[in-house]
């Protein structure tokens, strides 16, 4: 059985991570016979996508296909090579559209093969055969699975996926932070805002599925409005281990959204126990577009700040001013300016600054930053 490492990897090597920011949309499909054969694929939408291989995506060709006994699955396409098993197109949420990827399988040694999919909100898709389009003519909503009972006569399928354009708010920024006593502290903000009744939080243990809301999480929203507003949730309960967390955005008719530009799924591995030394980690990704994580350790409370320059010396914006507590500190920059809009792509410093708040040496540590387009 096929089985996918990147969790395994995520949980051994990043102690903090932002989950899934390149690319801006990110979605599995996950396909498998009835023996217990698999394969894991993605697909989604970034402004740096094309209809081609696109490394900097994570995209790359695959070996041809294996004999007919064995188990595989695919996207293939013109530019796509022997395949791939991961397929992005240029788009962005702000703008929505509609991308199609075409599927190839074969069953090896099962009988049957089965498409599973979890499409977020804004997100629905289309399974259609290629030969007439209404023999198979399945609708993808939110979670879902489709058989395919006779693999050998549909080995190929074609993927209609329409993105909503717009969501209703736009977060710039989320700071995720691991207090000394095991408390997981959220902070968010908001440049733009339309009908937000609220957030509830939303954590998953051990990997990206099977979230569930926080009880008493609720976060009350600002309606609409095109004022910067700050959020933040402490959850209490996590306790030591891998987790995920999540915004779960509600309007005020009560429909429901997980905001896609920046997608909040964060893993922590919590240590009760605070960093022996000050730190400021490589960012990830990175390179990155369109954003990336950058985390840094405090051993003690310390007003610090972490601010994002170009190789001229310009600042370009300031992420981080303030008082923080002990602990493994992680936040996200968008990729935007300070005073608005896009930075260009090039390669910018990050500097982390601070002094512990009972007295001490300062310290300070810069990393690069490499933001591709």
């Amino acid at each position: 059985m096929k089985s996918p490492m990147w969790l395994a990897l995520a949980v051994a090597f990043i102690p903090v991570f932002l989950y899934g920011q390149t690319p801006a949309v990110d979605i599995t499909l996950r396909i498998v016979n009835d023996a217990g054969d698999s394969d894991t694929l993605h697909f989604g939408i970034d402004p740096a996508a094309t209809s081609g291989i696109d490394a900097a995506l994570g995209e790359k060709e695959l070996p041809p296909l294996p004999f007919t006994e064995i188990f595989d699955a695919r996207f293939i396409g013109t530019g796509l090579g022997e395949g791939v098993l991961k397929d992005f197109r240029e788009g962005t949420i702000a703008a929505g559209g509609t991308t199609v990827h075409r599927l190839k399988y074969q069953k090896g040694p099962g009988l049957v093969v089965t498409i599973s999919w979890d499409l977020p909100d804004g997100v629905t898709g289309r399974l259609n055969d290629i030969i007439l389009g209404t023999l198979i003519d399945v609708a993808m909503n939110g979670t879902g699975s489709y058989t395919v009972t006779n693999p050998d006569g549909f080995n190929q399928l074609d993927m209609t996926v329409q993105y909503a354009a717009g969501l209703p708010i736009e977060l710039s920024r989320f700071v995720a932070t691991v207090m000394p006593n095991g408390q997981v502290r959220l902070d968010w903000t908001t440049v733009t805002e339309t009908n937000n009744y609220g957030f509830e939080i939303q954590k998953a243990p051990g990997s990206p599925h099977g979230f569930s809301t926080i009880p008493n999480s609720f976060v009350a929203g600002n309606g609409t409005t095109v004022q910067e507003h700050l959020y933040f949730y402490v959850d209490e309960g996590s306790g030591s281990g891998v987790w995920f967390y999540r915004l779960k955005q509600i309007d005020l008719d009560g429909t429901v959204h997980y905001p896609l530009p920046i997608r909040m799924d964060i893993v922590l591995s919590v240590d009760k126990k605070p960093p022996e030394s000050f730190g400021l980690m490589r960012n990830f990704p990175n390179p990155f577009n369109p954003g990336t994580t950058i985390t840094f350790d405090l051993p003690d409370e310390s007003v610090v700040s972490l601010t994002v320059y170009s190789v001229l010396g310009e600042r370009i914006c300031t992420l981080l001013e303030s008082r923080q507590v002990g602990g493994a500190h992680s936040i996200w920059w968008s990729g935007e300016r300070e005073s608005g809009g896009m930075t260009a792509a090039g390669v910018y410093f990050c500097r982390l600054e601070g002094r512990p708040v009972q007295g001490g040496p300062g310290f300070a540590q810069t990393i690069r930053l490499n933001f591709v387009k």
